[in-house]
């Protein structure tokens, strides 16, 4: 269940405790992370840096991306470590996951650094 509501949150939460929540947020802002009640924070995929993963990870949460139509920055999100990806096309995802697994060491390397040249 994912939800950018407080209100809501607090509302599945009371309702649903074994639901796992993700709050989704275009940004992390002071304090979001010192609440409660939420498993995941969601992010709006361009505001995804390694740093906002490395805070979230701080504090237990995990990182979903949303919402990533473009199959080089799934890839790139991919490699920044996100833990799910939220998009309209989940057949470019997981071609893309398939994709990525059938490659040798060698041209994954490739492919990852060139998603951080990117960067």
């Amino acid at each position: 269940m994912a939800t950018m509501s407080p209100l809501l949150l607090e509302h599945i939460n009371t309702r649903a405790p074994e639901l796992r929540v993700t709050l989704l947020a275009q940004l992390i802002l002071p304090g979001t992370l010192n609440r409660r009640g939420f498993d995941a924070l969601g992010l709006r995929h361009n505001r995804i840096t390694q740093g906002e993963i490395r805070l979230a990870r701080l504090y237990g949460y995990e990182i979903h991306a949303w919402t990533v139509n473009d199959r080089a920055r799934m890839s790139a999100l991919i490699d920044l470590g996100v833990d799910a990806i939220i998009t309209d096309y989940p057949d470019r995802l997981t071609a893309l996951i398939h994709d990525r697994r059938e490659l040798s060491d060698g041209a994954l390397m490739l492919v990852k650094l060139r998603n951080w040249l990117r960067q």
